[in-house]
């Protein structure tokens, strides 16, 4: 078992205050547009905040914990714990960044409320193990996809 935890300060700094300020920011808007001419424009920043809010703490979206069992992965973010068998996973998708560790991870056609997942390795105990462990787990699940062909060559 291997186990890999966020940053706790990175991880405040980075998913907790924004998710804490769409909050305040959600109230502020829905009690502004009781009185304000603006209601359309408050509107809109009531549903991105909504937004940021659904990824953040009802989806767990950003893990603060990763663990890495012999026959599964597990993501916990805010007490929630996702976890997903290798032997049951049809799909897993890595977008990263060239210039940094940030992944956005997509396993088994992620539905609106799982199996998508935002983290930046560098944030993390032994990120570029986790980094590389990622990458690998994509291209072991889809070995012939352009992306791993590219990186055989």
């Amino acid at each position: 078992m291997k186990e890999y935890r966020c940053n706790k300060k990175m991880f405040f700094w980075k998913v907790t205050i924004p998710a804490l300020f769409s909050l305040f920011l959600l109230v502020v808007c829905a009690a502004g547009s009781l009185y304000s001419n603006y209601r359309l424009l408050l509107g809109l920043v009531g549903l991105v905040c909504i937004y940021v809010i659904w990824n953040t703490i009802v989806t767990s979206s950003y893990p603060d914990r990763i663990v890495i069992r012999d026959k599964s992965i597990a993501f916990f973010s805010y007490g929630k714990c996702q976890e997903y068998f290798f032997d049951q996973i049809k799909q897993f998708r890595v977008r990263d960044t060239f210039y940094s560790k940030d992944v956005f991870i997509r396993i088994n056609d992620p539905v609106f409320y799982k199996g998508r997942f935002w983290l930046n390795a560098d944030y993390f105990n032994q990120g570029e193990e986790l980094h590389r462990f990622i990458l690998a787990l994509e291209y072991k699940t889809h070995p012939a996809s352009l992306k791993a062909m590219a990186r055989n060559r």
